[in-house]
């Protein structure tokens, strides 16, 4: 399905995105939970990325632990959100073994390319792992993703949009204008939701006041 989906775009000059999502610590969970207690993890996660992708898009397991998702037209701004979405669901999954609560989590690598030649799919299949083992390798429950840019001025070429310090995003509109940050806006508030929903009525109705009055 990948491969129809990069053939597709790279004759249309259409956008892409690839997500690649595994398990976090999915040995240590399969040997606490067992065999059962791995399948029904696995399948509530199945369920998780069905609900959140679109017809078009391809979805396969393709590991033990591990999914790939091919997102064909979609850009970098709703592949992150989506990528993030399903983290943060998936986060919210608990496990319980002999009183103990189990803590569920995935890290996933997306990718976005913007050279779409003849080699886009070893390509992609190099890049979705790359970035997967950088959001695993930084300790897991997270996304980290590589977006290049056709864009010459940018000299990497790559953005990676996995983490940002609330500090530095004020600082970066303080000092240079909401221009600067529009694009972290929407991954920002992603993180911040958490937060929210952890806020009693009264703590919410205050701060909505605030953003009325400001």
């Amino acid at each position: 399905h990948l491969e129809k989906d990069l053939s597709f775009v790279a004759r249309h000059n259409h956008d892409i995105a690839i997500l690649l999502l595994e398990v976090d610590s999915f040995n240590d969970l399969f040997l606490k939970i067992g065999r059962k207690g791995a399948d029904s993890l696995i399948q509530q996660i199945s369920r998780v990325l069905l609900k959140n992708v679109r017809k078009e898009d391809g979805l396969g397991r393709i590991g033990l632990a591990r999914f790939a998702v091919s997102l064909p037209t979609a850009g970098p701004d709703g592949a992150t959100r989506l990528a993030e979405r399903i983290c943060q669901t998936v986060s919210g999954f608990k496990a319980k073994l002999r009183g103990e609560t189990l803590e569920i989590s995935v890290s996933i690598g997306l990718y976005v390319p913007a050279d779409k030649g003849s080699d886009l799919f070893q390509q992609c299949m190099l890049k979705t792992e790359e970035a997967l083992q950088l959001a695993a390798n930084a300790g897991g429950n997270r996304v980290h993703a590589l977006i290049e840019s056709s864009d010459p001025q940018q000299v990497s070429g790559l953005q990676d949009v996995t983490d940002f310090s609330l500090d530095g995003l004020l600082a970066t509109l303080s000092e240079e204008g909401a221009a600067a940050v529009e694009d972290q806006i929407p991954l920002a508030m992603q993180r911040l939701l958490p937060l929210w929903q952890a806020m009693t009525a009264e703590q919410r109705s205050a701060l909505l006041s605030q953003i009325e009055s400001a």
